[in-house]
């Protein structure tokens, strides 16, 4: 994938923030799509060559979020399931 399909794919997350710092080298942070006053974010770290790296290292680690959080949902509906 190119960047801007990369870019694509992490809005897709919620909002990305894309940073090269004083030396050079890049981070990138994806803010998910919360409810208000609520905060979850995926970030690459700050040690990544280019912007690329930086945003695949954050899709990754989003995903990584997302499936931790479908895990969590289906321990919480088998213990909801107890109490029907």
């Amino acid at each position: 994938m190119n960047l801007e399909e990369l870019i694509e794919t992490a809005m897709m997350y919620g909002r990305v923030r894309i940073h090269q710092h004083k030396d050079s080298r890049w981070s990138c942070v994806i803010e998910f799509n919360t409810v208000d006053h609520i905060a979850l974010e995926a970030k690459s770290g700050f040690d990544c060559l280019t912007a690329k790296e930086a945003v695949a290292a954050a899709i990754r680690a989003a995903s990584k979020v997302v499936n931790s959080m479908k895990a969590t949902i289906a321990q919480l509906d088998k213990l909801e399931d107890k109490f029907k």
